[in-house]
């Protein structure tokens, strides 16, 4: 597992199937399938996204061209930032007498290229030989299976510790506000114990809670800790928001690109030149400071009676609810730099003739507070040009 993925998406091309005639022949002999090179390609994509190496990665169509591997730097839209291109040299096993096994599996000519600039950002080869003797060996193909998996983790290490730099993969020169690609770091969690009996909203109304005890108190925090939404370090809440936030903004195409950093805290200098240096150009970070929603009385309960003037009592619930984001930021990665701070806080406050969702109370709370902070980042960036220059 890669401790942190690099923040690309990859594109890996469909291996060209350089094997020796004796090797295909072998895994003909075994019923491998004719297009073991395309089958291989889709092992590695899929371990170089679960080791984390990458953000997304994906495999590319089509055999790839030896004569001319480089790919055609493709437009933003495409959403691939590297793509990957190698060879398949060996692929076989085999048991002798003796309890005599080996295997080999071999990727060469591996080469990563940026599908902005079409520049070479880094090139290896893999090789995995097992030679062993087991007293009781096991089908051949088996060992084919351990060698493919040694060489296929080592692409992933390699690809793990390349330190990548910004110019041959973005190039270079001043980047427009609607080309910036932002990192959307998770939501700091910070909010405390919520006690919504009083609350002052955003419009100064003052907010009082019916039927509140303890027992209910109870009840309602049960309630919403089962919908990850209480305000005691609720992780799944927090994540839950995040990714409401980020889908936002990238409804808003604010930007070029959004992209999730998956990250526990909120980075620092070294954190801001790494991502620099894998073309990201700023990262949003922020601190979820409350979040809480209620409906009283609980379900199950009378609901509050209220005389309507001549028509009788009409019941009712009263629901509450209270969303607060502070100092959410958008730092230029290149040196640091703040270029906007904000903050956003929204309440609900009214009946209704049914026991709503408290989720559905807490997440209509939650969008209107991130809709006011998307809005500012777009006033934002109408106003800039591309990023300041360093200091």
């Amino acid at each position: 597992m890669s401790p942190r993925p690099h923040l690309l998406n990859l594109e890996v091309a469909i291996l060209e199937d350089r094997r020796p005639p004796g090797e295909v022949e072998w895994a003909d002999a075994h019923r491998y399938s004719e297009h073991l090179s395309h089958v291989i390609t889709d092992r590695i994509s899929d371990q170089l996204l679960r080791s984390r190496v990458f953000l997304e990665v994906k495999t590319r169509s089509g055999p790839t061209n030896s004569s001319n591997p480089r790919p055609t730097p493709s437009p933003l839209s495409q959403n691939v930032d590297v793509s990957l291109v190698g060879s398949l040299s060996h692929f076989y096993s085999r048991t002798s007498r003796g309890g005599k096994i080996e295997a080999h599996v071999e990727f060469s000519d591996l080469k990563l290229y940026s599908t902005r600039t079409g520049r070479l950002v880094w090139e290896g080869a893999s090789n995995k030989e097992i030679k062993r003797v087991e007293i009781n060996p096991g089908r051949e193909t088996q060992y084919a299976a351990e060698a493919l998996r040694g060489a296929i983790n080592q692409v992933a290490m390699q690809l793990s510790q390349v330190a990548f730099e910004r110019e041959p993969l973005f190039g270079s020169g001043e980047v427009k506000t609607n080309a910036w690609r932002v990192g959307v770091l998770p939501l700091s969690d910070r909010r405390g114990y919520e006690n919504p009996d009083v609350r002052n909203f955003n419009n100064n109304i003052r907010i009082t809670k019916y039927a509140y005890d303890k027992q209910k108190q109870s009840l309602l925090c049960s309630i919403l800790r089962a919908c990850s939404l209480y305000g005691g370090r609720a992780e799944p809440g927090v994540d839950i928001i995040s990714a409401q936030w980020i889908q936002k903004i990238a409804e808003a195409r604010i930007y070029g690109r959004i992209i999730r950093v998956p990250i526990q805290d909120q980075g620092g200098p070294e954190d801001y030149q790494k991502w620099y240096e894998e073309g990201v150009d700023a990262v949003l970070i922020g601190n979820m400071a409350a979040s809480y929603a209620s409906v009283s009385p609980p379900g199950g309960q009378e609901p509050f009676p209220v005389w309507s003037g001549g028509m009788g009592f009409h019941r009712l619930f009263k629901v509450v609810a209270f969303t607060q984001f502070q100092e959410i930021r958008l730092v230029a990665t290149r040196d640091g730099r703040v270029i906007w701070q904000g903050d956003a806080e929204d309440g609900i406050d009214h009946t209704l003739p049914y026991w709503p969702s408290v989720m559905e109370i807490a997440m209509e709370s939650v969008n209107s507070a991130l809709d006011r902070l998307v809005g500012e980042l777009n006033r934002q960036a109408h106003s800039a040009g591309a990023i300041p220059p360093p200091v």
